[in-house]
């Protein structure tokens, strides 16, 4: 199943709010999740991203690799913001779905 970005994007707001992460802040496309304004540790993002893997599994049979060396070496990270982390969840996700 292919996802786009706005999908992506009320998916990962999904996972945080059943997790309970971002508290009472607005959670939108520019909500910072690494780095300077972040209010997310690295534990919480950890949780979301595993929210992300099972997402991907149950809801759109596919699969989502984030612990690749692309993701770790880009120069601006895929993990920065919700944007952010909906574009590279969706390429994942749709990458895996085209296979």
């Amino acid at each position: 199943m292919l996802i786009d970005t706005t999908t992506a994007i009320e998916k990962i707001i999904e996972v945080m709010k059943s997790l309970e992460i971002g508290g009472d802040a607005s959670l939108d496309a520019s909500f910072i999740l690494m780095g300077a304004g972040s209010s997310v540790d690295s534990q919480s993002l950890l949780k979301i991203l595993l929210g992300l893997e099972e997402v991907a599994e149950d809801e759109l049979s596919s699969e989502f690799e984030w612990m690749t060396d692309a993701a770790f070496s880009e120069k601006r990270s895929p993990f920065r913001t919700i944007a952010s982390l909906a574009e590279f969840f969706a390429n994942q996700v749709n990458a895996v779905g085209a296979a």
